[in-house]
């Protein structure tokens, strides 16, 4: 019900709550999806797709972060200021809306499409900034990408990607990569089973 009526806060407390957790370690079919789509719902999935596909996103990374961020509520704000489901700074999303030539005012940010579009916008410009390596532009978003950008100069030219992860010194950030790459990969799944998941790029990084 909560499904229908696109409640995705309530759904997921439920699926966190009631879910059993054996449900999402098998395959999504006709006797667990149910269980899926509560643990990884897709709110105001029109605006979503929208975005991904204006912005040239894969599908699901913009509801992998939301997941993380918000748990889905639009009008939550963390203790550093962050808004909204994708939690933007108000700072940033001045910025990206300035860049977007798109009007803007801090209490947009409790609305979902709007919310939505300037999110999409900043992940777009973290995955060109790490050369398409989603890994290196979820790390940005969490960390900021002047820092993620300056551990991958200092990183051995050797070093591959997922090393590079698990040698994050921000205890936060690595597991934050590790949980929304792991929503990416259940989001793209339900999107178009197992030809939809992406092949990470593992390479390093480049000079």
């Amino acid at each position: 019900v909560y499904g229908m009526l696109g409640r995705a806060k309530r759904r997921f407390q439920i699926a966190q709550r009631d879910v059993p957790s054996a449900a999402l370690k098998v395959v999504p079919g006709p006797r667990t999806r149910w269980a899926w789509e509560c643990a990884f719902p897709r709110p105001y999935l029109e605006h979503v797709r929208q975005a991904e596909s204006r912005e040239g996103l894969p599908p699901g990374l913009v509801h992998a972060v939301m997941r993380q961020e918000s748990w889905f509520d639009p009008d939550v704000t963390s203790p550093a200021r962050a808004v909204g489901l994708l939690q933007l700074l108000p700072e940033t999303a001045a910025t990206v809306a300035q860049a977007l030539d798109i009007p803007h005012e801090v209490s947009q940010l409790t609305s979902p499409p709007h919310n939505i579009a300037l999110g999409a916008r900043f992940l777009k410009d973290l995955v060109a900034r790490f050369d398409g390596r989603l890994p290196l532009a979820v790390a940005g978003y969490n960390a900021g990408p002047d820092v993620i950008a300056k551990w991958s100069r200092w990183a051995p030219k050797d070093e591959s990607l997922d090393l590079f992860v698990e040698r994050i010194g921000y205890a936060e950030t690595r597991n934050y990569v590790v949980r929304v790459m792991g929503n990416y990969a259940r989001y793209a799944y339900l999107e178009g089973g197992e030809a939809a998941v992406l092949e990470l790029r593992l390479s390093p990084a480049p000079p």
